[in-house]
């Protein structure tokens, strides 16, 4: 799920990001195999961050669709003003 929001929030590909922390993860699985399906919505973006929300689903034996997990994600872009700077 981080992968896919990770992806999401970095389409500028000259401006890659970074996994600054996971504010929320819950997996429950697919009742099935087969294909999951990851959806990410950006919910917070400032000059130096992205937080991204994700909901994976999965599809159910007898048809329909499940929750099969969810979380919320924040990265960051490194920039000059972003960089470490020397101690």
């Amino acid at each position: 799920m981080a992968a896919a929001a990770a992806a999401d929030a970095g389409a500028h590909p000259r401006r890659p990001v970074h996994l600054l922390r996971c504010e929320a993860v819950e997996l429950r699985g697919a009742s099935a195999p087969g294909a999951v399906t990851v959806e990410s919505w950006v919910v917070r973006r400032t000059g130096a961050t992205v937080t991204m929300a994700v909901l994976a689903t999965a599809a159910q034996p007898g048809g329909g669709a499940r929750i099969a997990g969810s979380g919320r994600f924040t990265f960051t872009r490194y920039t000059a003003e972003t960089k470490e700077q020397p101690a």
